[in-house]
């Protein structure tokens, strides 16, 4: 990886400051600090210097002990990628998820522990995902044989890592098998990356099939067993616990209809990985037909075309960050038959050129070569 000088510290107050919407304009997406000061730990405990965290990620060891807080997802976006090129070789994702407490899932996952059966329980993860993170995406999709439930990220279309999904899966097998006893639900594993630890590492984790290089990061489980009743299900603590996620829910700005267009810009993401931006090909991702989707995204002031072009948009300018990839690999990367076409978009977009983008910008970051003792 090319040597360029890292991001200066940046102070947690900073973080927030920076997520606070301006006027006129959407908030930052922010990720709760509490599993991230987690994952920190357990790497600084593998050879990780807390040092290279704070030089990388401006996070001081202070500040990660602060409950409550929640920090920029660009900011975790670059720990992740730290993590991953230190301890390349190694699961790390999993290694994390072995040794976690459950707590990580907080209140929701309180509430799913509560739940009636395993499929309340998915749909609690999934109607308050956004209290563990603004971005982070879930999605069940029934089938007669075989329930899926999708992860997705939207940074992963800029600076995928493998880190995030594998301790995600993880610990939700984990979650499932120790928590609502239903490990026997579960069929598959599958990742989008490719594995980056030997193979049995994954099949002894998990125990079952784990598929790599597929669409999207998932859990897909037998449909016959998600109405099975859950031994622990409590309705009074399962509603003490609704509540006081809807009051999470609601200070972070997720309402419903809020859900509902970040489940369309979830799908924007996962299209774009193919540089795919068709509006017919987003309904299709969606399960639903192109004009119910025209309809739902009027319904929320805004069109499908302006949710794509918002997309292509914000994608646009994090690949030209990246001075590596030269201004013809980002208008394919973006779905354009040609780098004029692209040049022309970015225009309108931004009153500038690709060219006159990047010339405005500071350096571009990214990172030194690591060399960390790991034992």
């Amino acid at each position: 990886m090319p040597s360029v000088p890292p991001p200066g510290p940046l102070s947690i107050e900073r973080h927030l400051r920076a997520s606070a919407p301006e006027p006129g304009s959407a908030s930052k997406a922010t990720t709760l600090m509490s599993p991230i000061a987690g994952a920190v730990a357990f790497a600084v405990s593998q050879g990780l210097p807390l040092e290279r965290v704070t030089e990388v990620t401006g996070v001081t060891l202070t500040e990660l002990v602060q409950p409550g807080v929640r920090i920029s997802d660009e900011v975790v976006s670059s720990l992740w990628e730290l993590i991953d090129d230190v301890f390349a070789g190694r699961a790390m994702g999993l290694e994390m998820a072995k040794t976690a407490p459950l707590s990580f899932f907080g209140v929701v996952g309180h509430v799913a522990g509560h739940a009636t059966c395993l499929q309340a329980a998915l749909d609690a993860m999934v109607r308050y995902r956004s209290v563990f993170s603004q971005e982070l995406q879930l999605d069940v999709q029934p089938g007669p044989e075989e329930t899926t439930l999708l992860m997705s990220h939207a940074l992963d279309f800029v600076r995928y890592s493998s880190t995030p999904p594998e301790a995600a899966m993880g610990l939700s097998v984990r979650f499932l098998r120790e928590v609502l006893m239903h490990g026997d639900a579960i069929v598959r594993v599958e990742f989008v990356h490719e594995p980056v630890a030997p193979l049995e590492v994954y099949a002894e984790f998990f125990g079952v099939e784990v598929r790599f290089g597929q669409p999207a990061n998932a859990l897909i489980f037998q449909t016959a067993t998600l109405e099975h009743p859950n031994d622990r299900s409590d309705r009074f603590r399962y509603q003490v616990g609704e509540q006081q996620l809807e009051r999470l829910r609601d200070q972070l700005g997720a309402s419903e209809a809020s859900v509902e267009l970040a489940r369309v810009r979830s799908a924007i993401t996962v299209n774009a990985r193919g540089g795919e931006y068709g509006a017919e090909a987003l309904a299709k991702r969606l399960g639903m037909s192109l004009r119910s989707l025209e309809r739902q995204a009027r319904a929320h002031g805004t069109t499908v075309r302006r949710l794509v072009e918002d997309a292509r948009e914000s994608h646009a300018r994090q690949l030209l960050e990246d001075r590596r990839l030269g201004v013809a690999e980002v208008a394919f990367m973006l779905g354009y038959s040609a780098e004029s076409a692209f040049r022309r978009a970015f225009k309108r977009w931004s009153g500038m050129s690709p060219a006159e983008f990047r010339r405005a910008r500071p350096s571009p970051v990214s990172y030194e070569s690591i060399s960390v003792a790991v034992g």
